[in-house]
């Protein structure tokens, strides 16, 4: 399963989880960003496969707050290295 395809399924369980069809409020949103990155970042070889074009691609298929999360499991590695 390519990487797009994994957040994607994350996302959709992140949303399933909060009962939400849409963006939600600020500070559910945020919450749900950092649900995102913590299980990328918990999946075996998902954040190390990553590239620009895996963001683009969530965004051309609507999945904002999927990259959200992404860029914030990203960053986080990044800050921790």
């Amino acid at each position: 399963m390519d990487a797009v395809k994994m957040i994607m399924d994350i996302n959709n369980r992140v949303y399933d989880a909060y009962n939400v069809t849409s963006r939600p409020n600020d500070e559910t949103w945020e919450r749900m960003i950092k649900d995102i990155a913590q299980e990328i970042t918990a999946t075996p070889g998902l954040l190390e496969s990553i590239t620009p074009a895996d963001l683009d691609r969530l965004t051309d298929h609507n999945y904002h707050t999927a990259r959200r999360g992404t860029e914030y499991a990203i960053a986080l590695s990044l800050k921790a290295e």
